[in-house]
């Protein structure tokens, strides 16, 4: 029996309350406390939330969150196993932490001293900013398109 199962069979009317929190039926949430059905990522974050973290998103998908999801250490660094059916999970808070918000691209880059994680947009910056570098002024393009034209007017 899952946690959501627990907390059904200790609190009456507690799947009722969860499914109406949660927008989903009471039918499918008593079928995912039974354990016949795995939730949605979308729910199982959802039923975490509406139960203060009683019951784990990653308890309900039959996830390992401790060994798999990236933990703070004390220096502003984080650590995070890599496992081979799940790989990693980056949660919001390490993500915030360096920078990252709501709707972010992540673009991972390897490098000689390892993995640079920066988000699409700073990433795009970037780049413009490398191509920047390399192209002429507008405006001494545009002044040398003007000188152009008046020697060619000129001539004629």
């Amino acid at each position: 029996m899952n946690a959501l199962g627990k907390l059904a069979r200790d609190r009456r009317g507690a799947l009722a309350e969860i499914a109406r929190r949660v927008g989903a039926s009471h039918a499918q949430v008593s079928r995912v406390a039974q354990g016949k059905s795995r939730p949605s990522p979308e729910l199982a974050r959802k039923i975490e939330a509406a139960t203060g973290g009683a019951v784990t998103a990653a308890g309900l998908l039959g996830v390992d969150a401790a060994a798999s999801t990236a933990r703070p250490l004390d220096d502003g660094r984080w650590f995070a196993d890599v496992q081979a059916d799940n790989g990693v999970q980056l949660p919001v808070e390490m993500l915030r932490a360096f920078g990252f918000e709501e709707g972010d691209a992540v673009v991972f880059r390897h490098t000689e001293d390892g993995v640079v994680i920066t988000s699409q947009q700073r990433a795009l910056r970037r780049v413009q900013d490398q191509l920047s570098k390399l192209a002429p002024n507008e405006e001494d393009v545009v002044d040398e398109l003007i000188a152009e034209r008046r020697a060619e007017a000129a001539r004629e």
